[in-house]
């Protein structure tokens, strides 16, 4: 394979995982969970179902991480007339995949534990001390992710730019 046919893959693989991140992220939270609240009659068989699909989402989104830093890494002989910004990019993806490994491996654990001593969400008024402290990672959950994706969304921008 030629160098530009290299270059064009290391590209193509980029924008995929970025894609995937990026779009997996806005599905899960624009489409996926907002649909199973509404259409389902139990909160908790809700949640159960978003835990599902969320656990895959981690999975995916820390593919992506390793995906793009070594297509960004792969990058730095391609890359010679903005290489600050690509080290950015870099700094800014490998951000994100702290943030996604902080919520797959550190909170959502703390949440099943959560989840498992309490009978239903269904039941429990939101006083409730273990409900009260899930409600608190959830909020934080969705803030990490939400950053992840604004983040991304930049990395999406530096990516046209640097990688032109």
């Amino acid at each position: 394979m030629t160098s530009s046919g290299v270059w064009h893959l290391i590209q193509w693989l980029h924008y995929v995982a970025l894609a995937l991140w990026i779009g997996g992220i806005t599905f899960v939270s624009a489409v996926a969970a907002p649909a199973a609240h509404r259409s389902m009659v139990s909160k908790a068989v809700a949640g159960e179902l978003v835990a599902k699909i969320l656990k895959r989402l981690n999975g995916i989104e820390l593919a992506c991480c390793v995906i793009l830093l070594a297509t960004s890494f792969s990058s730095l002989s391609f890359v010679t007339t903005n290489e600050t910004g690509l080290w950015y990019l870099i700094l800014s993806i490998f951000s994100m995949g702290i943030l996604a490994f902080y919520y797959s491996f550190h909170l959502t654990p703390r949440m099943e534990s959560l989840k498992e001593k309490i009978p239903t969400l269904d039941t429990l008024s939101s006083n409730h001390a273990a409900r009260a402290e899930f409600d608190r990672l959830h909020q934080l959950y969705v803030k990490l992710m939400s950053l992840n994706l604004t983040v991304g969304l930049l990395v999406l921008y530096g990516s046209v730019v640097v990688l032109k």
